[in-house]
């Protein structure tokens, strides 16, 4: 049986991470000209992984961190207290709750969810809101279709855990 912590510091956080494209910009800034830019990046499930060259998982890998750090601008206004829900980073044990809300409505295993969500968690382990990410301790996940392309996102809800 897990024990969660119900103290004011540890209320439950909820981030939203909006699915990541492919650029639709070169780095040097021209348009580019690839097939797939401005597609969906896929979720990172083994199944997935293991079709991809080393390079373009890489990228990926980048991509997905980046996208879950892009939320530190929003935890940094609840740092400076702008926000009265702000509380510091979880450093202890925390259970993982995701909703993903994908493009497609094909089934999708649990664990597939869980297993792809190892660069979110590293991008909010970076944003410092999380102090280590060996702190995660279970989860909990669905897929879910999303409204259209445009709604694609990651939610991650992290609750502390009793130790």
């Amino acid at each position: 049986m897990i024990e969660y912590a119900e103290t004011a510091t540890m209320l439950p956080v909820t981030i939203v991470v909006p699915w990541p494209r492919v650029p639709v910009m070169t780095p040097g800034g021209k348009p580019s000209k690839a097939k797939n830019a401005g597609r969906l990046i896929p979720w990172l499930s083994a199944n997935v992984v293991n079709n991809l060259p080393k390079p373009v998982y890489r990228s990926h890998v980048i991509r997905w961190r980046e996208a879950a750090l892009g939320m530190v601008p929003e935890y940094e206004g609840m740092c400076r207290g702008e926000d009265p829900n702000w509380h510091p980073a979880f450093t202890g044990p925390v259970e993982v709750l995701v909703k993903l809300y994908k493009a497609t409505a094909s089934r999708m295993d649990p664990l597939a969810v869980l297993e792809g969500l190892k660069p979110v968690v590293d991008g909010l382990e970076a944003s410092g809101l999380l102090v280590n990410d060996r702190l995660v301790v279970g989860g909990w996940a669905e897929a879910l279709k999303a409204g259209s392309r445009d709604e694609c996102r990651v939610e991650v809800t992290l609750l502390a855990v009793a130790p």
